[in-house]
């Protein structure tokens, strides 16, 4: 990952998750698919064999439990190739527009979260106490 956006330097926490996602560039060209790989409040990081224009606002499409996906609109902070497997890391920014919009962010992450809780071996020690 860029060194211009660390963990450290963010301002929400990120979630561990592999979930589809469908990006359109601001260029009007086909949507093409990639991965999420991690998500927070504040962005999303993906994997696609798309390289992004760093700086852009693109509308991402994030796969949703409830069958219908969360769309809006993100910044890309950077998209640089992962040595060695064809694939580009990019960052998202999310930018929501209205209050609806960080709502059904903070409730997507949220399932995240809860998807991650029921995974781990905690929750199954608690589940037998």
């Amino acid at each position: 990952m860029d060194s211009n956006f660390s963990a450290a330097s963010r301002s929400f926490e990120r979630f561990a998750v592999l979930d589809y996602a469908m990006v359109q560039s601001p260029n009007g060209g086909e949507p093409f698919r990639s991965v999420v790989i991690d998500i927070g409040l504040g962005g999303v990081q993906l994997r696609s064999k798309e390289q992004l224009p760093v700086g852009e606002i693109c509308e991402l499409q994030i796969g949703s439990e409830k069958g219908k996906p969360l769309v809006l609109k993100g910044e890309v902070r950077y998209s640089k190739p992962i040595p060695d497997n064809g694939l580009f890391s990019s960052g998202f920014r999310f930018l929501p527009q209205n209050h609806d919009e960080r709502k059904a962010i903070a409730e997507y992450v949220h399932s995240v979260f809860m998807r991650q809780s029921e995974l781990s071996p905690d929750s199954e020690q608690r589940r037998q106490a």
